[in-house]
């Protein structure tokens, strides 16, 4: 979050109310004043993410970071954030619920609440980063998509990713490509809702710039000029284009990579911090010359261009998943196919042995 702030030329708040297995993101960044940081431990989860939209409105980058629970009160703010359409990041370090439920123990069961858990049409950017090392990398890309497209981004890990450790080589800061931002300056010509053509994201206008003022708040805006509208043709022209705009975020993201062959008999989908026994399991099958391969889904909304292709050349499918299909159930939606689950529930993460026993189920 620290790099994302500098390539952004940016200061970076952090707004959180401490929560396992998440609060160690806001007991860290407190040690980094020096870098321009400012972290602010909020009374109440619904302060901690109003807080972080206050920041994201001033032209800070804003985040919050949160558990389960935790995302489910900070639910009505994320819905503020897309109506305003501020680049706001949620980090979701997931734990097993519902309720309190297990504070240290690890699940995968927020996903319906990221893509859906908010009232009405509020479609958001969904991220999940698949290894400890990738929580680096998905960290910056939360923050360059939701500059870019002026969109709250869910950033989802888990709590085996929070306590999971592996060796990772410092980057050379010159490799990262800088986060373009840009303001409306006094004297341009302004509407707060006249959007990118390309992106669909409206103008980050700061707040006291001469010339710029303009209604803010959770109302429905009208189209261009962003006063309070009850039309109902506006409104439905709006919401669409809030849901484009996510749609749209699949132009600037990779192709999904699948780990094997790209068709075959059997295609082991999952997504998070399942990626190693996942990935670990296929290479065994196919030691023994089983035709298994994996797809690790790292962008959940939008998802990849090339999910569907890919999908599509395999005979069977199973998705595993620390929920009871949560991801299957998104994807048997959007794409129409028999797509079976590998479902887990115990707070702890599968096992190998678990995955290539599934494999050979559906091989057999």
């Amino acid at each position: 979050l620290i790099t994302a702030a500098k390539l952004a030329g940016l200061k970076l708040f952090y707004g959180s109310y401490p929560i396992t297995p998440a609060s160690d993101i806001l007991q860290m960044l407190a040690n980094y004043k020096e870098f321009g940081v400012l972290t602010f431990q909020a009374e109440d989860e619904i302060a901690a993410v109003t807080s972080a939209i206050g920041a994201a409105y001033g032209g800070n980058i804003g985040v919050t970071g949160t558990s389960g629970p935790g995302l489910a009160l900070k639910a009505e703010g994320v819905g503020l954030a897309v109506m305003a359409e501020l680049p706001l990041i949620v980090i979701d370090v997931q734990r097993a619920g519902p309720s309190t439920g297990m504070p240290t123990k690890v699940e995968q069961a927020d996903l319906l609440q990221a893509y859906a858990g908010r009232s009405s049409e509020s479609p958001v950017a969904i991220l999940a980063p698949a290894t400890p090392a990738e929580c680096f990398t998905m960290a910056i890309e939360a923050v360059r998509i939701a500059i870019e497209h002026m969109t709250p981004v869910i950033y989802m890990s888990d709590a085996y990713l929070a306590n999971g450790a592996e060796p990772w080589k410092i980057p050379d800061a010159k490799s990262f490509a800088p986060i373009t931002v840009t303001h409306p300056k006094e004297g341009e010509k302004f509407f707060p809702y006249q959007r990118d053509t390309r992106p669909l994201g409206p103008p980050w206008a700061i707040p006291g710039t001469p010339g710029h003022a303009h209604r803010i708040g959770g109302l429905e805006k009208a189209d261009i000029t962003g006063n309070v509208s009850y039309d109902p043709e506006n409104h439905e022209r709006m919401v669409r284009l809030r849901a484009e705009k996510i749609e749209r975020i699949a132009n600037d993201i990779p192709d999904a990579v699948v780990h094997g062959d790209s068709q075959g008999d059997v295609l082991i989908v999952g997504w998070g911090s399942t990626y190693g026994a996942i990935t670990t399991a296929v290479d065994y099958l196919r030691k023994e010359g089983k035709s298994v391969s994996s797809l690790h889904i790292r962008y959940l909304n939008p998802l990849p261009k090339n999910i569907g292709d890919v999908l599509k050349g395999f005979k069977k499918i199973v998705v595993a998943e620390l929920n009871l299909g949560q991801l299957r159930m998104l994807l048997r939606a959007r794409f129409l196919l028999d797509i079976q689950g590998l479902n887990k529930v115990k707070g702890r993460p599968f096992k190998i042995a678990e995955v290539v026993a599934k494999a050979r189920e559906m091989l057999s």
